[in-house]
Order: structure tokens, then C-alpha cells, then sequence
């Protein structure tokens, strides 16, 4: 399936963002269920980031390597990949994606960090942190679901996009969507209100 949205995008002469090396969501079961060392996660999933990776090289231009790894809080997600490999995955599969296709941009994404608040504070520490630990990483993915009613400010998004900025790292608005079905309006009135939050971001 992924070739052919990668062909499909080539023809029509479109870029391609990919979508994700690392998630603990969606995985197979035998993923799941599998009782390995640790040392046998760590090559388990390098094998499966330089895999994905190596195939599409020069073909997909950026990706989320790692996906929503920290929670609300802004704590480390327990996640399969924490327990069985610790927090060193994150770096690690940077480094494979990189390994596997230099060219490639490489992004952190994640949900309910776009304005300020406890989450973003954590997600650029962490990003943060892996710069200076020289970890190839080039962006931030802002996933920006949001409701009529319910959005990140203009000043919030815009300081939070600009610190992250000065780290050296472009942002993207990877997920983004308003949601209709929580207010009273009337439905011309929710699209003309949907389209105000879009203009704003």
C-alpha cells in the first residue's frame, strides 16, 4: 500500500511525508506478544526503521520517526518501546533514519503540544535535549486536532513555533483538523467558523 501512494505521488510530481517509524499503536501481535531480550528489541526495531526507510530512500522527503511518546503530562509514555528499550529508542531511531537515508528530513510528532502548556514545555525539552546530544533531528510535527470551540491561540502557536525555531528546527502542521460535531451552530455557521480557525493557524 505504501508504494502505491509513493507511486501514485510521483506521477502526479507530489511530495511525500511519512508516517511513522516508531509508535506503539497498530503494531502486529507478534510484535505484541513477544518476549525478546533487550538487546533483541534494539535490533528488532532498527531493523524495521532501516527497512522501511532504505526502501523509500529518495523517494519520501520527511518523517515522523517518532510518534506521541509522551504523555499529557509531558512524562514518557509507557510505551512497549520504553519498557523493553528504555528512553534511549527515541535517539536510536533517529539515528537509523538517518543512517538509512542522510537526506531525508527527520520529525518528532506530536498531539496537544502546539500551545504552551505542560506537554509542549516537555516536548521541547526533549528535543532539546537530543540536539545536544547531536541527534539528527530537523523538526517538530504540531498534529493540531482541534474543535470549533476548543483551539490553540494565535500568540501561543506562534511563540511555541518560534522557540522551536530558534533551536534550528522547522515545524509542521502534520494532522490538523477542526471539529464540527460539538457545536450548537448552524452548519453554515460551523464552516465559516472552522474556516477562521484554519486562517489563524
Amino acid at each position: 500500500k505504501g508504494d502505491t501512494i509513493v507511486a501514485f505521488a510521483e506521477t502526479h510530481r507530489m511530495a511525500v511525508h511519512g508516517h511513522v517509524l516508531v509508535w506503539d499503536l497498530q503494531l502486529p501481535t507478534y510484535i505484541q506478544e513477544a518476549e525478546y531480550s533487550r538487546q533483541e528489541w534494539i535490533e528488532t526495531l532498527c531493523v524495521h526503521v532501516k527497512t522501511i526507510v532504505t526502501h523509500y530512500r529518495g523517494r519520501i522527503q520527511v518523517w515522523d520517526v517518532i510518534n506521541e511518546a509522551l504523555d499529557d503530562q509531558g512524562i514518557l509514555r509507557d510505551t512497549i518501546w520504553l519498557r523493553t528499550i528504555g528512553p534511549e529508542y527515541i535517539a536510536m531511531a533517529f539515528h537509523w533514519a538517518h543512517e538509512a537515508d542522510p537526506q531525508a528530513l527527520l520529525v518528532y510528532n506530536e498531539s496537544r503540544a502546539e500551545g504552551l502548556n505542560r506537554k509542549s514545555q516537555a516536548v521541547y525539552a526533549l528535543v532539546q535535549g537530543l540536539l545536544n546530544l547531536d541527534v539528527p533531528i530537523h523538526a517538530v510535527g504540531m498534529q493540531l486536532h482541534t474543535a470549533l470551540d476548543v483551539h490553540v491561540t494565535q500568540n501561543a502557536l506562534q511563540q511555541n513555533m518560534k522557540r522551536l525555531s530558534d533551536l534550528g528546527l522547522q515545524v509542521y502542521i502534520t494532522e490538523m483538523d477542526v471539529r464540527l460535531q460539538y457545536s450548537d451552530c448552524s452548519p453554515q455557521d460551523k464552516l465559516i467558523e472552522q474556516a477562521k480557525v484554519y486562517r489563524l493557524v
